[in-house]
């Protein structure tokens, strides 16, 4: 029978630099929740998001950051037949975080690295955020979270592309921003958006728009001109044609 609690240790709880984020720490401790007496948990993808909760494409990053860093395991599961099953995944053990003192040669260097890094996923983190909520308004937390992710893997110009579109399209849900940054990554080069700059925020003609964009542009505006053709009301002389014809034909 499972514990009705998870025993986490201070030091692993309380460390800021154990995980890449707080989503990280929030998985790792999720699926040892998960564990049971082999030390295996095999929740769903959408089970976890659920529980952070987080997108499905954020719980996946997460894993594979925690495999890589050996916090974590994956188990290939197989069927009795021998065909392969979802995969389990093992928490390994805890391991402390070593104290300052026991590396005192490399800390200046690593102290100065992480200064860097720290500065420049805060000049990213604020860029993002303007951009966001000046097209789309006031950013949560999560939403902040899930633009930094996106920028570990794509670069911040066709983040900023994408959110642009959101605007356009009026919508707010993280996807949209997702499936328009993955479509540009998979695109020609020719699709994809170029530097963002202040004019361009004005004029978006100096984007190169993809081809699915341009495609469903143009059905919306052959779509505008038949309702156009439809809605034409005749004018004086023509109403003026139109009865003379009625006229000579009672006649």
């Amino acid at each position: 029978m499972q514990a009705p609690y998870l025993p986490v240790p201070h030091t692993l709880l309380r460390s800021g630099t154990a995980f890449a984020s707080v989503h990280e720490k929030m998985i790792y401790l999720i699926l040892e929740s998960f564990s049971g007496q082999d030390g295996q948990a095999f929740p769903s993808y959408q089970t976890i998001a659920d529980a952070v909760p987080c997108s499905k494409s954020t719980v996946k990053s997460c894993i594979q950051s925690l495999i890589a860093s050996g916090r974590i395991e994956k188990v290939e599961r197989f069927t009795k037949h021998g065909g392969q099953t979802s995969n389990a995944y093992r928490v390994l053990p805890h391991v402390d975080t070593p104290s300052p003192a026991s590396h005192e040669t490399t800390a200046p260097e690593t102290s100065a690295d992480s200064e860097e890094e720290v500065l420049k996923k805060t000049s990213l983190k604020k860029e993002l955020v303007q951009q966001y909520e000046s097209n789309l308004g006031k950013v949560s937390p999560r939403i902040e979270q899930e633009l930094l992710l996106l920028a570990n893997e794509h670069p911040i110009e066709r983040i900023q592309y994408a959110i642009e579109e959101a605007g356009r399209a009026n919508s707010r849900h993280f996807g949209y921003i997702e499936q328009v940054v993955k479509r540009l990554a998979t695109g020609s080069a020719s699709e994809r958006p170029k530097q963002v700059t202040k004019r361009s925020r004005r004029n978006n003609s100096l984007f190169q728009l993809p081809n699915w964009l341009e495609r469903e542009k143009e059905a919306q505006r052959a779509y505008e001109a038949k309702q156009q053709e439809r809605q034409v009301i005749p004018d004086d002389d023509e109403i003026a044609a139109l009865l003379h014809t009625l006229t000579r034909e009672g006649a």
